[in-house]
């Protein structure tokens, strides 16, 4: 019994019981609480299972047939929770029963079970751009899901495959002193399927290229890179890089190319370092210092920290996205390191390192400590490894 304030004097009583899983499924409980003349009984809800999560569905053309043929379509659904499901095939919105249906269910990962179905339509039906549909319905838990597919032209990319250019990083570029550009491959369906890729980029020859492993997505499906390695003064020069990636069933590959963008007016950002609040300096626990990045363009900055001249572990700070400024020209960006009160109250240096391509050397560090009245800046070069930041 605990006494609880106020004025007359109240308390509180609390009981606990235990029971096993058993008992708890299969009886309802009840709480009985009697005061002088007063009886109280409140029944003991049970707490509901989570809403679980709608199918995945995915309609797959399996081939681009040349000529008078059959279209093999194959619908793939997960995350159904129990083998108790209904999958239905419609033509343009009407409902059709294929005989030759290859109906195939079974467990996936996380205890939940998938299926795959596969049916074929004639060449000439396909040609004249009907919708097909695979509607899938998870009745023990009374969710549906759905997708649709029609025909692609002879040059489309009928396997739904997407392939982008993802440009080297500030820190590969300036800390690291390398380039290297990814080429991506996703959504494909299969670990077996055969590709291949191609670069190329004016006065490039004995390129570094290296196919990276097959990575699964959350969706069933898969993605690959292929990395192209090149010196930064090739990327920064703004030359045009042509990645090429064939699959065995797609009639044409699929070309992306990419440059560095041209930017006509560029920023060098100002730098500010924020120290700890006085609320934080009160409580003695974990401090944190604010770096604000602003004014610069373009957006590819480097945002980094260190302690008496070590490189921070990027697990203890994070960095917000470049952010357009008010008026829409040039960008911001904030940087929030947390540290020990007790390195602070020790007296320890703290740099804010930030890179961009308008600044001297390409770094910039802005430095506070307990002591300074106020931050120091300086140009700096910089070489990273896997454990120190050293600024000269």
């Amino acid at each position: 019994m605990f006494p609880l304030s106020g004025d007359p004097p109240a308390y509180s009583l609390l009981s606990q019981v235990t029971i096993n899983k058993n008992d708890w499924d299969s009886k309802t409980y009840q709480c009985n609480v009697s005061f002088h003349s007063t009886n109280i009984v409140k029944i003991i809800p049970k707490v509901c299972d989570p809403l679980p999560e709608a199918p995945s569905v995915h309609l797959l053309q399996g081939t681009c047939p040349e000529g008078n043929g059959e279209i093999e379509l194959t619908c793939q659904v997960y995350n159904l929770t129990s083998q108790d499901a209904t999958l239905k095939w419609y033509i343009n919105d009407q409902e059709r029963r294929f005989a030759e249906d290859k109906f195939e269910l079974g467990k996936s990962q996380n205890h939940y079970f998938a299926l795959h179905s596969t049916v074929t339509i004639g060449q000439s039906e396909w040609n004249n751009g009907v919708h097909v549909k695979c509607h899938v319905t998870d009745t023990n838990t009374n969710t549906t899901a759905e997708d649709t597919i029609k025909k692609c032209s002879d040059s489309f990319n009928c396997l739904g495959i997407h392939v982008f250019i993802v440009p080297p990083s500030i820190e590969d570029l300036y800390v690291h002193n390398t380039a290297r550009l990814a080429c991506v491959a996703s959504n494909l369906k299969d670990t077996n399927e055969k590709y291949s890729f191609e670069w190329s980029f004016t006065g490039g020859s004995d390129l570094n290229i290296q196919t990276e492993d097959l990575q699964l997505h959350n969706n069933g499906t898969y993605s690959v890179p292929s990395v192209l390695t090149i010196p930064p003064d090739v990327w920064l020069q703004e030359t045009e890089f042509t990645c090429v990636f064939r699959h065995n069933e797609l009639q044409n590959p699929i070309i992306t190319r990419i440059k560095k963008e041209k930017v006509t007016k560029k920023s060098q950002p100002m730098v500010s370092v924020f120290p700890p609040s006085t609320e934080e300096l009160a409580q003695k626990e974990t401090y944190t210092l604010l770096c604000l990045s602003s004014k610069f363009n373009p957006p590819n900055i480097f945002m980094g920290w260190t302690e008496d001249g070590l490189e921070v572990s990027k697990d203890l700070y994070i960095n917000s996205q470049p952010m357009l400024e008010t008026g829409g020209k040039n960008y911001f960006m904030i940087s929030k390191l947390t540290i020990p009160a007790s390195s602070w109250d020790s007296g320890f240096s703290y740099g804010c390192v930030v890179g961009h391509e308008t600044i001297p050397k390409n770094f910039i560090r802005t430095s506070i400590d307990k002591n300074s009245g106020k931050p120091t800046v300086v140009n700096v070069s910089v070489i990273m490894s896997d454990v120190t930041l050293s600024c000269y």
